[in-house]
């Protein structure tokens, strides 16, 4: 899997969703997203594609965000 670095949820159309090929080899895995002080702003199992950069609704500020990727395997990413 390759994971895309940046994308710009401005509502313009392009790139508005974090989105990565197959989320079929992530199934049944749990991904967490952080800012950089470690406030987690999204969590979600089966990763579908979805996440439009908002935490509980609201847009969130430009700047670098991490995640995890928790598989039933044990298995960071």
């Amino acid at each position: 899997l390759t994971f895309p670095k940046i994308f710009s949820p401005n509502s313009d159309g392009k790139n508005d969703f974090w989105t990565w090929g197959n989320t079929v080899y992530t199934e049944g895995c749990e991904l967490s997203i952080y800012t950089s002080w470690g406030q987690k702003v999204f969590e979600k199992m089966s990763y579908d594609n979805s996440w439009d950069g908002t935490n509980n609704g609201k847009p969130l500020e430009d700047g670098a965000y991490y995640y995890i990727i928790k598989c039933q395997d044990g298995q960071q990413k």
